[in-house]
Order: C-alpha cells, then sequence, then structure tokens
C-alpha cells in the first residue's frame, strides 16, 4: 500500500512574532505552514530552490484553511508535521499539524495546491512521477 511521507520540522516563536496578547501573530502561522513545505522540499526532496525554478511547472496555493486550536506563546518550541492528503491529476492536498512538546494540536493547516504549467500560466497535470516522490 502507497502511503504518504510525513515531514517534521522543528520551530521556536520568537519575540517579534508575537502579539499585544502574547500569542503568535496569526499572519506566522500561515508563514511557518509554508516555511516548513519548502524545508521539506529542500531537505526530504531534493527540490531547492534553484531546482524548484528549473521545473517546467509551478505549485500555485489555491486556498490555505488554518484552525487555531491552542495559543502558541512566545519562546515556545512547536513542531510542525505534514503530508500529501490527497492527489489529483494537477492538484493535491497537503495538511499539516502544529504540536507542542507534548504532541498536543496547536493549529492544523490544510492547503490546496494546484500545478501550473509555467510556459502557459495555466493549470496542468502533474509531470509523470513526480507526486510518486511524495509516498512511500
Amino acid at each position: 500500500m502507497i502511503k504518504p511521507i510525513q515531514f517534521k520540522t522543528t520551530h521556536r516563536a520568537s519575540f517579534q512574532e508575537i502579539d499585544s496578547y502574547g500569542h503568535l501573530n496569526t499572519l506566522h502561522y500561515v508563514s511557518y505552514f509554508l516555511s516548513h513545505r519548502f524545508t521539506a522540499l529542500r531537505e526530504r526532496f531534493e527540490l531547492d530552490m534553484k531546482s524548484i525554478s528549473e521545473l517546467e511547472i509551478a505549485f500555485y496555493t489555491k486556498n490555505l484553511e488554518v484552525a487555531f486550536i491552542r495559543p502558541i506563546l512566545g519562546d515556545q518550541l512547536f513542531a510542525i508535521n505534514s503530508l500529501v492528503s490527497e492527489k489529483g491529476d494537477g492538484d493535491c492536498k497537503v495538511s499539516c499539524e502544529m504540536l507542542d512538546s507534548k504532541d498536543r494540536t496547536l493549529a492544523k493547516c490544510v492547503m490546496h495546491l494546484v500545478c501550473i504549467d509555467k510556459n502557459t500560466g495555466k493549470p496542468t497535470k502533474w509531470p509523470e512521477g513526480f507526486m510518486d516522490r511524495f509516498y512511500e
């Protein structure tokens, strides 16, 4: 059975990211989720910025939904886990979860990504075998 590869990164909420209530500011959640996935592309799948720029496709974030469950406080360590949860011919959904040091869920995110042909700027199918690298 084909199983999606789960990727994990660890982070710490920094002073400049904290709002007046002492919580991680809302916009930084999205930034962490996106940075996490690009770290996965680079470290796990050998798709660094140069490699991504040389692809004939681009990834377009069609939509992104975040559920805020528990606040992240200043200087707090947290982890992000993610995997491709749904795969279509030319799109996919990536499910992400932020966890505290006791593995309690802090936030969840689902990104709906679309494959775009760089030459036409239009949605297209994933290149043959491209999405296979995200599964075991």
